[in-house]
């Protein structure tokens, strides 16, 4: 028996389509093509599933079962006016909004970790692994981070992965010559090179509140914890980005509390994200123009001629129109 006959399935899995029936598929169900070619084009080079999703809010409504179900279900055919190209543009849109999110996202990592290196190195070379140490000065006992912190799974777990970290990057050059020199311990500056956006969120959640407040300080922010909010949903953003999700209509899970000056922003959309990494940039590069950029992007949101689609969907505030600051 194939592996197949042993899957008890729900539903039997759709047959294989070659893309000319894939493009027909579409128009018998209402999908205005204005070039046929060009949408062959599209179709075999970006493909047929990675597109639903992007035409996905351009499907009817079932009434009589979304009502029955009680919940959203839709049709397989496309409400009036949708078109392939308002499609194409949308996926366009969100691809350019990806990379203009992982410019800005970076950026925003190089600093905090830049900021947690420089203030944990400075307390002990060595107080990301082996917190409890003695105070040069006072000669007492202290612990680098928070004692909650240390004395749990969550620490445990955070070492296993920065080891593994370490352990995958021991080729490079810098790992290989503190390998070498100094029996593989590393010191925070150097072992934070093979950090990722999560290892970092994670130790920058678990160091003590008067330390992360004076972190969140540069950027503006009240509070530790609401940077460290920021930071573990900056991390799902980026990890989103970085695999090729949809981020434009994208429904954020790990969420932080609403901006202190945007309080009517969705804080399950994106767009106020976007506004917290434009906040932090304005602190590491005051002449960036990524705020300029990220504008002109908005104004380049696709018009749909029959309102499935419009940049509310992202969060942004039905009440004004889009500005620069």
């Amino acid at each position: 028996m194939s592996l197949w006959g042993k899957i008890n399935m729900v539903k039997e899995i759709k047959s294989w389509k070659d893309y000319k029936d894939l493009l027909e598929l579409l128009i018998s169900r209402g999908m205005g093509v204005e070039c046929q070619q060009q949408a062959l084009h599209y179709l075999e080079n970006i493909g047929y599933y990675r597109l639903s999703g992007y035409w996905h809010p351009f499907r009817q409504k079932n009434e009589l079962q979304s009502q029955q179900k009680a919940k959203l279900v839709l049709l397989d055919d496309f409400k009036p006016d949708t078109y392939f190209s308002t499609v194409l543009n949308l996926y366009i849109f969100d691809k350019k909004l990806r990379l203009l999110a992982l410019d800005a996202l970076e950026r925003i990592e190089m600093a905090v970790r830049n900021d947690v290196v420089h203030l944990l190195g400075k307390l002990h070379p060595l107080a990301h692994i082996e917190p409890h140490q003695t105070d040069p000065q006072t000669r007492n006992n202290i612990c680098c981070l928070h004692p909650n912190f240390v004395n749990t799974d969550k620490y445990v777990r955070w070492k296993e992965k920065h080891n593994k970290l370490v352990e995958r990057a021991k080729n490079r050059e810098s790992i290989k010559h503190y390998m070498k020199q100094y029996g593989g311990v590393l010191p925070i500056w150097v072992s934070a090179e093979v950090w990722d956006f999560g290892l970092l969120s994670q130790l920058f959640a678990g160091m003590r509140f008067h330390d992360k407040n004076m972190i969140a300080k540069k950027y503006g922010v009240k509070h530790g914890k609401t940077l460290e909010q920021w930071l573990k949903s900056l991390n799902f953003i980026r990890n989103v980005c970085a695999h090729h999700g949809r981020l434009w209509n994208l429904n954020i899970v790990n969420t932080a509390a609403p901006l202190d000056d945007f309080v009517s922003i969705n804080q399950y959309r994106v767009f106020m994200y976007l506004v917290i990494m434009q906040k932090m940039l304005l602190t590491i590069n005051p002449k960036s123009t990524w705020n300029k950029r990220l504008y002109e992007l908005l104004k380049s949101f696709p018009n749909a001629e029959n309102g499935a689609i419009s940049i509310q969907d992202m969060g942004y505030p039905k009440i004004g129109k889009i500005g620069k600051n």
